[in-house]
């Protein structure tokens, strides 16, 4: 529902929030379904390793509906959003359903191995040797997933930005069904 709080006030530009922002109907759409040229701008990053070069969410999928406190229910699609909590309790289906219905794919198993090491061959996201106090994994400390993009150490460097959490926090799918790396780590 498109809703507008201040008389005079136009339609703004789409956010993946669950709100039809621009007001023509659709919600949080991506580019390629969208009518009136305003769709969502996905926050990705360029990887480029070795002989791979794709394309990769900066922050952990989440819920349009996420905020700092809940993760929240709508699995229309997922976003790319800082300071939420992420989308958890997600099965195989859900991941690949969320992702194509914001105009994208999961990352291959290679993909995703190439954003964690980088061009550098790391182990790990943030560097060659594990680091308990980096990232949300087990030894971290904290019971629960920390919000998108919430520990600024633990990040993988792309061609142009940084990727986050991508080690620790949430177990991530990939698009043959495997979660790679260890859980939490």
């Amino acid at each position: 529902q498109c809703v507008i709080t201040q008389e005079g006030l136009a339609p703004s530009d789409e956010l993946c929030d669950g709100v039809d922002n621009d007001c023509d109907g659709p919600t949080d759409e991506p580019e390629d379904a969208d009518s009136n040229g305003i769709f969502v701008e996905e926050i990705m990053t360029q990887m480029d390793v070795g002989a791979l070069s794709f394309t990769i969410y900066v922050y952990e999928a989440s819920h349009p509906d996420a905020t700092a406190d809940d993760e929240g229910q709508s699995s229309a699609r997922a976003c790319s959003r800082p300071d939420v909590l992420p989308w958890s309790a997600a099965n195989f289906g859900d991941a690949t359903n969320a992702c194509a219905a914001s105009g994208l794919r999961l990352c291959t198993a290679a993909e995703w191995i190439a954003a964690c090491s980088t061009s550098a061959g790391n182990a790990f996201p943030y560097g060659p040797d594990y680091d308990s106090a980096t990232c949300n994994g087990l030894d971290f400390g904290a019971e629960q997933p920390t919000q998108t993009g919430a520990l600024d150490s633990c990040t993988s460097e792309s061609t142009s930005s940084f990727v986050y959490d991508l080690s620790g926090n949430l177990k991530e799918w990939v698009e043959d069904g495997s979660t790679p790396g260890d859980p939490r780590r």
